[in-house]
């Protein structure tokens, strides 16, 4: 028995179609105070106070990266002021990729005043509430994954590899993983020669110490045979220069001072006689 054909069309018609909400979305959490939207480029401003700088080679790791990987992280964009709170080098880095005049970004916008900004701007990039390296960790990410590149790939320059790697457990295994390049070997032989130049420097400075320890020479460049005192207070400093003889501001006294007073030539403390007095 053949079944009758139902035509939805008109039934498709007859039901309203449901509005897009305009709701904006709730955070998943109270610390997720930011709202993802597109903005077109040209709504976007560099923090005039941002103290961010980034070296060119550096930069051209950053382009690298976003032609490698993409965008993996929004740029983050206060409302109140139309300032980028983190990512003015990663927008640089898109306007060199796009090369276009104007284009749509996501970001992740937030309000906040210009003090708050100006805070948060800090916090994102500061060194000192990020994490660190495990270097140990780092080593076995190359054992185990050998064709990954610490230069190209990741970023690191041939020096922080050395410097990351020295000294933890699989150093010597690691070392062997990396293939040696001539501007490598060009680049270690400048080092050596600018370790040749302080060793000579060095010994310089220590043949210098040997004469001022034998009272051969007087260099006020070398440290090593002066010693600071410290007073309680300003008027208490100024008192004693007095005392000595000395301008208040004088910064370098000769020794021979601290034998007069020593020897009772100099009273270097308690009231002062008048002049002409007894």
């Amino acid at each position: 028995m053949a079944k009758a054909k139902v035509d939805m069309s008109k039934e498709l018609a007859t039901k309203p179609l449901k509005k897009k909400s305009t709701a904006k979305p709730k955070p998943v959490n109270r610390l997720e105070r930011y709202e993802l939207q597109q903005i077109p480029r040209s709504m976007i401003k560099n923090a005039p106070y941002n103290p961010r700088t980034i070296t060119a080679d550096a930069e051209k790791k950053l382009r690298k990266s976003l032609r490698d990987f993409g965008a993996l992280a929004p740029i983050t964009w206060n409302k109140t002021t139309s300032h980028i709170v983190g990512g003015h080098r990663r927008i640089e880095a898109m306007d060199s990729i796009l090369r276009k005049q104007d284009y749509e970004v996501t970001v992740a916008v937030v309000e906040l005043s210009l003090e708050d900004e100006v805070k948060a701007n800090i916090v994102l990039n500061n060194p000192a509430v990020q994490g660190e390296w495990d270097n140990d960790l780092l080593a076995e990410i190359k054992i185990d994954f050998p064709e990954i590149d610490f230069e190209k790939d990741l970023g690191f320059d041939r020096f922080d590899i050395d410097l990351i790697f020295a000294g933890t457990d699989l150093a010597d295994d690691v070392m062997t993983a990396f293939d040696p390049q001539e501007d490598v070997k060009d680049e270690v032989e400048r080092m050596r020669e600018i370790d040749r130049l302080k060793a000579a420097k060095k010994k310089g400075r220590d043949a210098s110490n040997a004469e001022n320890e034998e009272g051969e020479s007087y260099e006020v460049g070398k440290d090593d045979y002066m010693v600071t005192f410290v007073f309680p207070n300003n008027s208490e400093k100024h008192d004693f220069m007095k005392h000595i003889g000395e301008r208040p501001k004088e910064k370098h006294v000769r020794h021979t001072k601290l034998y007069d007073i020593q020897d009772g030539k100099i009273r270097a403390y308690g009231k002062m006689k008048a002049a002409g007095g007894k």
